[in-house]
């Protein structure tokens, strides 16, 4: 009888159905997280920029005045650009070099390969200074950003 009980109970845990059920089971926490914490926000963002919103009033629709107005800002334009700028450098920085010489410089000569890309062979042991000039250069980009700031007050 033991037998025949963890046989049917085999055959449920590999039907189709009981499957499709379970992958629903597991999924629909993911979607709902991402619906409240991802999607929401964003639609509820949207809605919002097409209105004159107060905290303790109603909201009042006022279509596109809001984006003329920030478009006719000469600051978002300073705003973008500074952030195009932050952007580039920051995954240029701690992204992009860093990967190519911890991970893919190293792993060429572990592996005893040459450079695809056709770099010279000293690359591969060029972790530690390149890890130094990156931090040099991000010092030096901090010490320019703290010396020309400016606040938005002055």
């Amino acid at each position: 009888m033991a037998t025949t009980t963890a046989s049917r109970s085999r055959v449920a845990a590999s039907s189709p159905g009981y499957r499709k059920t379970a992958a629903w089971l597991f999924t629909i926490p993911g979607i709902m997280f991402q619906f409240l914490f991802g999607w929401f926000p964003i639609l509820f963002a949207f809605v919002v920029s097409f209105q004159q919103y107060f905290f303790v009033q109603e909201p009042k629709f006022v279509g596109f005045e809001n984006f003329r107005a920030v478009l006719a800002d000469t600051l978002t334009y300073e705003a973008f650009r500074n952030t195009f700028y932050f952007a580039f450098l920051s995954i240029g920085l701690t992204f992009v070099i860093p990967i190519a010489f911890v991970n893919w410089y190293p792993c060429l000569f572990l592996l005893g390969r040459a450079d695809p890309a056709g770099m010279p062979e000293a690359f591969q042991l060029a972790s530690p200074v390149a890890g130094v000039l990156t931090m040099a250069v991000a010092l030096l980009v901090w010490r320019s950003g703290v010396r020309h700031y400016t606040s938005t007050g002055s």
